[in-house]
């Protein structure tokens, strides 16, 4: 095995949480006691997927709940740019008119 398939295994069984340990044990364990295992090894595998899920989901909301505050921000920033705008233009209009 090279280093680098080595470190790939290692790092592979801290991930996994034992997941190789199991499937390594697996060519002495019973029909049963596989099948129990696969059938840990399911239900862990699918509580992971749940908890990404929600947490997928997390990130969706706050997601939509950010662009929709800076949207609502960049649009307040627009409003108030034209509002400076128009008072520059009448400013300078009056500034125009009564200077001369």
């Amino acid at each position: 095995m090279t280093l680098f398939g080595f470190a790939a295994s290692a790092v592979g069984a801290v991930f996994s949480g034992g997941v190789l340990k199991v499937i390594i044990d697996r060519f002495s364990m019973t029909k049963n006691e596989q099948y129990q295992a696969l059938i840990m090894l399911v239900e862990q595998l699918q509580k992971n997927v749940d908890e990404n899920n929600e947490k997928v989901a997390r990130l969706e909301k706050d997601s939509a709940e950010w662009r929709d505050k800076y949207y609502t921000e960049l649009e307040e920033k627009y409003k108030l740019a034209n509002e400076v705008r128009k008072l520059t233009t009448e400013l300078q209009k009056f500034n125009k008119t009564h200077t001369n």
